[in-house]
């Protein structure tokens, strides 16, 4: 099955041009995780971003157990999956990215299920 580009894309590329976080919400199974690998494989981002699951128990155990840890480690952007797993990154992302480190734009996409009634994420939105 090939990529269905997403209305949503172009305000996804504004918001990485300027912002350290950007998070990537929505229902289970309606593409977030598909759309920010998009992203990750553009010419821009190829060879210099990665991808991190939470669904690896030894990534979310770092990001439970060290979450600035976690962030300051990343020199480049990444994609973290499944952010909704471990809380205590969220409430970092949340507290001031510029205190991990995070301050030049396209650093984290973090696609998170909104069901999971454990996130909550700022109120900015697109």
């Amino acid at each position: 099955m090939s990529y269905i580009p997403r209305v949503i894309e172009p305000y996804l590329q504004a918001c990485l041009a300027d912002t350290p976080v950007v998070v990537i919400t929505g229902p289970r199974q309606s593409g977030k995780t598909t759309l920010a690998r998009h992203f990750l494989n553009r010419p821009e981002y190829e060879e210099t971003s990665s991808y991190l699951t939470l669904d690896d128990e030894n990534i979310l155990a770092i990001a439970r157990n060290d979450p600035i840890g976690l962030l300051r480690s990343q020199s480049r952007p990444v994609v973290i999956d499944e952010v909704q797993r471990a809380p205590e990154l969220i409430r970092n992302l949340e507290r001031g990215s510029l205190s991990c480190g995070l301050r030049q734009p396209k650093r984290i996409k973090a696609a998170a299920s909104s069901s999971d009634s454990s996130i909550s994420l700022p109120a900015n939105r697109l």
